[in-house]
């Protein structure tokens, strides 16, 4: 949205979405489409005293732990609403869109969108987008009447702007940002890791619905190929939404077994998408380009734990096991030794990262261990090791000490002075 369009920018509609969420899931309807419609909010105003309580708990929430005062937040929460509403009203009094039938509706869309860019654009196309949508029984039939307006605006002279396409982008994200909406597209699930490696895959692009789907498999795969066909900045963060509301809710991913947990939680990791910053963020974890130690070593402690433990012995060989299986998945399915090995061109920073993981006891023993002493042991054989290990190093007396710290550390990794395990 252009910058002087402040009352209809994603930030406001984000906040007109969470300040009024019930009334909009009731009516089946998208933020964008009330903030843009006299009908839909001629229907808030009507609604009884919903919107003074959404307003009020909305406010008491955004003051707590500031020096506002609750009354004066409510005051700007009104006084945001009220201009919204003047505007469209005033808008209206010039332009029946809400008379428009659908066809003058199509028809003044494809003019507008063949236009060029400007806040009274911007403006008039959510309005006529809105009132395309109105006759729409629920999610369903809105998610076709989007899909046409898609071909309209991804096509032809409209489709020489390719921004077109944000306009429509905006409402179909609002209504997967839906649960009930997202049910329509991907359906029902039977584990949250299931849930979310089909969010993963509709992200993606790969999303292959079923017949069984609720809203039809043909209607399924067009909104499929929108992911596969174009950026859809707005419903990517739709989906990105479900996401951190799974993660950050109670519901086991998988089980309540920690390491059957753990281990669904390495096979979403593994999936590309995952590998966004999005997900990285709710579990705590970081890029394979660059891994992190505490990563690493969670399977190591755990099967020490378990070790350790007053567990029967059968137990404890279950749950040793499935911690190998862990730290194998950690770091085989990311690629974690090829991609440490990219992540930088200083062998001396590889090694000593290598090094302090193997003395940490990161390394389960067995062939990870291994690898990853071999491979340490590989940089420090580089001819560049030396030179970008000692670069700091000002004084024969500094260098004397790295190289003393040098050995220290393969003492401790269990590497030996020929560069083999000890």
């Amino acid at each position: 949205m252009h910058g002087s369009n402040s009352f209809f920018t994603p930030h406001a509609r984000d906040l007109i979405g969470r300040l009024l969420r019930k009334f909009l899931d009731d009516v089946r309807i998208t933020p964008t489409e009330l903030l843009h419609s006299v009908t839909y909010q001629r229907k808030l105003n009507n609604s009884g005293n919903f919107l003074e309580s959404a307003v009020q708990k909305a406010s008491i929430a955004q003051v707590k732990d500031t020096t506002t005062n609750v009354a004066v937040r409510i005051k700007e929460m009104h006084a945001l609403l009220e201009s919204v509403s003047k505007r469209v009203h005033a808008q209206e009094q010039g332009y029946g869109i809400e008379k428009m039938n659908a066809k003058e509706c199509w028809a003044e869309l494809a003019k507008t969108a063949a236009g060029p860019d400007s806040d009274a654009k911007d403006f008039q196309m959510y309005r006529l987008l809105t009132r395309y949508m109105e006759p729409s029984h629920g999610w369903r039939d809105k998610f076709k009447r989007l899909l046409k307006v898609f071909e309209l605006l991804s096509s032809g002279d409209s489709g020489k702007n390719p921004r077109n396409v944000a306009f429509v982008d905006t409402l179909l994200g609002e209504i997967i940002r839906s649960k009930a909406g997202l049910d329509l597209v991907i359906g029902d699930f039977e584990t949250l890791e299931e849930r979310l490696n089909d969010i993963a895959a509709l992200y993606l692009g790969e999303f292959e619905p079923e017949e069984k789907g609720p809203i039809g498999i043909e209607t399924a795969g067009e909104i499929a190929s929108l992911f596969r066909n174009h950026k859809l900045t707005s419903s990517r963060t739709g989906l990105a939404y479900h996401v951190y509301n799974a993660l950050a809710g109670r519901m086991n991913i998988l089980s309540r077994d920690v390491i059957v947990e753990l281990t669904a939680i390495a096979r979403l990791n593994r999936r590309p998408q995952n590998r966004a910053r999005d997900y990285r963020r709710c579990k705590d974890l970081r890029s394979p380009r660059a891994p992190r130690r505490a990563d690493s070593k969670r399977p190591a402690d755990l099967l020490s734990i378990f070790s350790g433990s007053a567990l029967s012995e059968l137990q404890k060989k279950k749950y040793s096991d499935q911690s190998v299986q862990l730290q194998d998945e950690f770091i085989n399915a990311p690629n974690f030794f090829g991609s440490l090995d990219e992540a930088s061109q200083d062998p001396s920073k590889k090694a000593i990262f290598l090094m302090k993981l193997c003395a940490e006891g990161a390394f389960i023993e067995g062939p990870n261990l291994d690898t990853a002493r071999k491979l340490a042991g590989r940089y420090v054989l580089q001819p560049e090791f030396l030179p970008t290990y000692l670069a700091d190093a000002k004084t024969g007396e500094e260098r004397l000490k790295r190289v003393d710290r040098l050995k220290r550390y393969l003492l401790d990794a269990g590497i030996d002075e020929t560069l083999g395990a000890t």
